[in-house]
């Protein structure tokens, strides 16, 4: 007996051994797929504000060029009156015979000559300034074609970016399942997964809610977790251009749609609730009064004034709002005090990539 019970724990162990081989082959794996996603992320960002940027100058320019041609038809119409007018009185040449053969003496000829010639030249201003305005026209509109086919271009680049964005978030999703399926046959990891599920199906009960996943919450650092479940990319996008000539106010963590969102610390949910810009959004207070805003959420797992715990799951990465049609990812603030947003990649680096 005593035989077989010693032969039982070692292959117990040879197992476990195995399993966590298995376990850091995953996590490294999982670190150089947080890189690459991390750079799908930042390529997307910035092909995201370059195109937000020519998208603003493209609509300058046309207001511009709107002027411009507003200028020119002045400037016609204002030569088109004179050469009305003109048609109706004397034509200058005979008029300039007149001034000539009516004059006293000779002198006296010529000062009403330049007379009549200033007078002249004014209409002669009238002509060069409809073609000065026509020339700006042609310069404006070869510009703002310029332009157009930037913006063009960058909105294609913006689409080709968010599809590598896509592309590789469903690939590391498929990676992290398929190496999180290799070492379940460890002991230890399935315990750490029937206990996340469980808990996963008390947040979802609450308000009846049932999240696919059965992920075990991020380790804490300094009592916070990060907010966002594996695999994800991120870069620091505060001050980033947004669409009507906003700047971004917080940090977009790009992840599989449905990847369980955690509480990042200890606090009370203030608010779940719906908004033209964020779409489902949750407002979280912590314990020491700061507040943390999730947007785009697809599913939220908790309900006003409900207290959570550290790494509790609360919700869950979506496309909701304005984010409509970009990579799913959860728009995160950080008001410190529950005061004005600051920069949040700080915290989000130090919690989600230590």
């Amino acid at each position: 007996m005593g035989g077989i019970t010693t032969a039982a724990v070692a292959a117990e162990d040879a197992g476990v051994a195995k399993a966590t081989a298995r376990l850091q082959t995953a996590q490294e794996r999982a670190a150089a797929l947080t890189g690459a996603l991390d750079e799908a992320a930042q390529s997307y960002e910035r092909a995201n504000a370059h195109r937000l940027r020519l998208g603003a100058e493209a609509l300058d320019s046309a207001q511009d060029l709107a002027l411009v041609d507003a200028a020119v038809t002045v400037a016609e119409d204002e030569l088109r009156a004179r050469v009305t007018a003109a048609y109706k009185r004397p034509g200058p040449q005979m008029v300039f015979t007149d001034i000539i053969l009516q004059a006293s003496d000779a002198g006296s000829a010529l000062h009403r000559a330049a007379l009549f010639s200033r007078f002249t030249a004014s209409g002669a201003h009238d002509v060069a300034h409809v073609r000065w305005a026509a020339a700006l026209t042609r310069t404006d509109v070869t510009q703002e074609r310029v332009i157009a086919a930037g913006a063009q271009a960058s909105v294609e680049e913006w689409q080709s970016q968010s599809d590598r964005l896509r592309d590789a978030l469903e690939g590391a999703q498929r990676e992290v399942l398929a190496a999180e399926d290799g070492v379940a046959s460890a002991k230890a990891e399935a315990e750490r997964r029937a206990a996340a599920a469980e808990a996963a199906r008390q947040a979802a009960a609450a308000v009846g809610g049932a999240p696919w996943f059965t992920i075990t919450p991020p380790q804490r650092v300094n009592g916070k977790t990060c907010p966002v479940g594996t695999p994800n990319g991120f870069i620091d996008s505060w001050g980033f251009p947004r669409s009507g000539g906003r700047t971004h106010e917080g940090v977009d963590m790009f992840a599989p749609m449905g990847t369980p969102l955690y509480a990042v610390a200890q606090g009370t949910i203030y608010r779940v609730y719906t908004n033209s810009l964020g779409g489902l959004a949750i407002n979280l207070i912590d314990d020491e009064g700061n507040m943390y805003y999730y947007a785009h959420l697809s599913a939220a797992y908790v309900k006003d004034g409900q207290n959570v715990g550290t790494g509790q799951v609360i919700g869950a990465v979506g496309d909701s709002g304005n984010a409509r049609g970009t990579p799913p990812h959860v728009h995160l603030q950080f008001h410190p005090g529950n005061g004005a947003p600051v920069n949040p990649y700080p915290l989000a680096y130090s919690l989600c990539r230590s």
